[in-house]
């Protein structure tokens, strides 16, 4: 059987973000979101987001858009080098990190379906360190990156905390989904849960100040509300979850 995951991050980014994100689930084929807590909530995103059940409302972590929800970080966020981001320490990390994870649960009652960072950070050794420790305390999956080695897996599932099998996506802009691109990934979409990373906005004024990943996100939203989308995932057999349902697939891992 085919589980697939189809993630649109950047959630609580600006209101074009959330409304095309809203859309997609409701619309098309999105089955989760990753929200940013380092900018405000409002209640009614909050509600907006309460009200879809089979939407999967994880949290994306961040060190380099926004305000710090812990002591750890004394300023705004800024963009860091690669170089400074690796050198931070992992106390400092775990700090920042389990605030704005505690702040979602103050939020939205509950606690994240799974864990994701913004520009895909936890690449880097501190910062994944830093997620494993706090999907082992708060028994949330998260996001697979390179680093998951069969070893971390097998210590994961232990504490029964699936992570899929598969990613595919790309933080290059340049490299977003088409509809072509899209229906080609899922027509050879493999055995077992896969996640799909997707970025889908509406363009606004708003946007383009904060992200050069602007116009791509009108191209992926419009892929992923395509009629031809949907009929292909129901004709591949595939069946959309989220990361919070993969507790059911235990026995795919």
């Amino acid at each position: 059987m085919k589980y697939l995951i189809i993630n649109a991050d950047d959630f609580n980014l600006t209101s074009g973000v959330d409304r095309a994100i809203l859309d997609c689930h409701d619309r098309g084929v999105v089955s989760s979101t990753t929200i940013l807590m380092t900018f405000p909530i409002k209640k009614n995103k909050i509600k907006h987001l309460l009200n879809r059940p089979f939407l999967g409302k994880g949290i994306h972590l961040s060190i380099t858009l926004g305000e710090p929800r812990s002591s750890s970080f004394k300023s705004s966020f800024s963009k860091m080098s690669p170089q400074k981001i690796k050198s931070i320490p992992e106390v400092k990390l775990m700090k920042e990190f389990e605030a704005q994870i505690l702040q979602f649960q103050d939020s939205f009652g509950v606690l994240p379906t799974h864990i994701d960072t913004h520009h895909h950070l936890h690449i880097y050794s501190n910062l994944f360190n830093v997620i494993l420790k706090l999907s082992y305390k708060y028994k949330i999956p998260h996001r697979l990156v390179p680093l998951n080695t069969s070893e971390v897996r097998r210590s994961l599932l232990k504490d029964k905390i699936p992570i899929p099998h598969y990613f595919f996506g790309d933080l290059d802009h340049k490299k977003h989904w088409t509809l072509t691109s899209l229906c080609r990934q899922i027509s050879s979409l493999p055995k077992g849960v896969s996640e799909i990373m997707v970025h889908p906005g509406f363009v606004t004024k708003e946007l383009t100040k904060i992200s050069s990943f602007n116009q791509a996100r009108e191209v992926e939203r419009k892929a992923l509300i395509h009629d031809r989308l949907k009929n292909l995932v129901k004709q591949e057999n595939i069946e959309l979850i989220h990361f919070g349902e993969m507790t059911y697939f235990t026995d795919l891992f």
